[in-house]
Parts: structure tokens; sequence; C-alpha cells
């Protein structure tokens, strides 16, 4: 196995002090300890924390659109990749949150939305797959920016996991729902937290 390179470290070390200390409170000097590098070093490789979050972020979503991709490859039906991939998404960043809430500083960083915006093209890919010829009156596109909109909402919400996974699913089924024009999706009894 090859030893990371700088940009890499700096990326690592990047991601763990956000996670410490939130946006605002981290510095290009508490980055560059981190990584085991002078201030002008990790100047070389990014204009300021801004650059480094964009990296963090870029890095984390490639990673999670990943494990999002394989792991709806064998999955048919749209409810259940959209579950998939809506789970995966909030439960890393819910349990993160949850444990250090200086990270809740980061949600309106442009890095940040636009890791959101790279979530609702695959929500809407799964979603165009699904509504073939339905006729659907809201746009595939705007109801994938809905569905991922209203998670963000039940992560800063939630109390606990659960919960989390619960107001998911039925706005997934409430999602699922209005392409059927059907209602079986809501039949199943909601969690309760």
């Amino acid at each position: 196995m090859t030893p990371p390179t700088k940009l890499e470290r700096a990326i690592t070390a990047g991601e763990k002090v956000f996670m410490h200390h939130g946006f605002a409170r981290t510095t290009m000097g508490m980055i560059a300890e981190a990584a085991g590098m002078s201030r002008p070093a990790l100047y070389q490789l990014f204009k300021g924390k801004e650059a480094v979050l964009k990296a963090v972020i870029d890095s984390g979503m490639d990673a999670m659109l990943t494990k999002m991709t394989e792991s709806i490859a064998d999955v048919t039906s749209p409810a259940e990749r959209l579950r998939r991939v809506c789970m995966i998404w909030s439960a890393a960043s819910f349990e993160r949150s949850q444990s250090n809430p200086a990270l809740r500083d980061l949600t309106g960083n442009p890095a940040y939305v636009d890791g959101y915006n790279r979530f609702i093209a695959l929500v809407a890919e799964i979603l165009a797959a699904s509504s073939a010829g339905s006729g659907d009156q809201i746009a595939v596109p705007d109801l994938a920016r809905l569905l991922v909109l209203a998670i963000r909402g039940f992560k800063s919400t939630a109390v606990s996991l659960e919960d989390l996974e619960g107001l998911i699913l039925r706005q997934i089924c409430l999602t699922i729902d209005h392409i059927d024009h059907v209602g079986s999706c809501l039949t199943r009894e909601p969690r309760t937290p």
C-alpha cells in the first residue's frame, strides 16, 4: 500500500479539523499541523480553508455516491432504491451532527450545497427511471429536490436515527405515490420514535 500523498493527507487532516472545530473556528494552521506539513506547503495545495473544505466534501461525496450506486445496483423497486440512497446519505451526517454541533456551521457553505446538488441529481435519476410516461404534475428534478430538502429538514428535527428513518420512509412513500398515483406505498404502519 502506497503512503498517502500530501494532498490526501491535507484532505484527511482538513476533515478531522473541520469535524472537531467546525468551519468558522478552523484555521489553515490547524489543518497544516494536523497534516504534518507547513502552512506554506498547505497553501501550495489550497488557496484557503474554503478550498480545503470543498476538497473534503468532494472526496466524501465521491465515496458516498459510489457506495449509494453500489447499494442499488441489483434493486429494481424505486421505493427501495430511494430508501437505500437516502439512508446512506442521512445516517452518516445525522450521527456526525448529533455528536458534534460545531459541524452545523458547514451546511450553508457553497461546497456543502454542491454536495446536496450532486445527491439531488442521483435522486432525480432514480425518480426519472420510475416515472417514465407517468405524466407527473411535478417535474422529476423538482420532485427530487423536494425529497432531498425534506430530508435535510428531517435531519435537523429527528430525535433519533430510527425517527429519521421513519420520516424519510414516509416522505419516500409520498414521493412514489405521487409518481404512481396509487397510494399503495402508504399502507404500511408508520414507525414511531
